[in-house]
């Protein structure tokens, strides 16, 4: 059942009459199948039990899967203006959406330090904090980056999707080494 909500999650992303990418579902869309169900979904596959806290420690993952795509979405706001796609940057314009491209990056590590203090986790998922580094310089970018300047952002997606692949491995090995 996973499997086919996911692959549907994929065709109606763009596909008519859905197409809720144009819609400014993607981020939503891409936080849920990217993301929850994704690592909730291979947990569950894994262990033939569907829990709660699979689904909490999917959230660090899909917020940054999320910020990658919001990386994007951001960088053109006004391609998608002139071609008439409505995506969340776009409704939101630039100004917020610096914001909240930052606020997808800081949720994931919030998230992880409230795994730790719920115990949902062992402190030893607290090694993302070596990918900490990389994830400040690509807030800084987003920062610095101007609506009439969308090229300094031109390959924030690449280095948020290296962010997010440096952090999921940490993530990853920390969940297999600790309790």
């Amino acid at each position: 059942v996973l499997g086919l909500a996911g692959i549907a999650g994929g065709i109606f992303y763009t596909v008519s009459p859905v197409g809720y990418k144009y819609h400014a579902l993607g981020d939503a869309g891409v936080f849920l199948f990217m993301g929850v169900l994704l690592v909730a979904g291979s947990s569950w596959a894994l262990t033939g039990v569907f829990s709660g806290s699979s689904v909490l420690v999917s959230l660090p993952i899909s917020f940054l899967v999320t910020a990658i795509l919001y990386a994007n979405n951001t960088r053109d706001i006004k391609g998608d203006k002139d071609t008439g796609v409505v995506t969340l940057a776009g409704r939101m314009g630039f100004c917020w959406a610096r914001r909240l491209y930052s606020l997808l990056i800081l949720a994931a590590y919030v998230s992880v330090a409230g795994l730790v203090l719920l115990r949902v986790t062992s402190f030893w998922v607290l090694v993302v904090l070596a990918a900490w580094p990389m994830a400040w310089r690509n807030i800084n970018k987003m920062r610095r980056a101007s609506e009439q300047e969308p090229q300094r952002i031109a390959t924030l997606d690449a280095e948020t999707a290296q962010t997010h692949l440096v952090f999921g491995l940490l993530f990853a090995a920390a969940l297999a080494w600790g309790p």
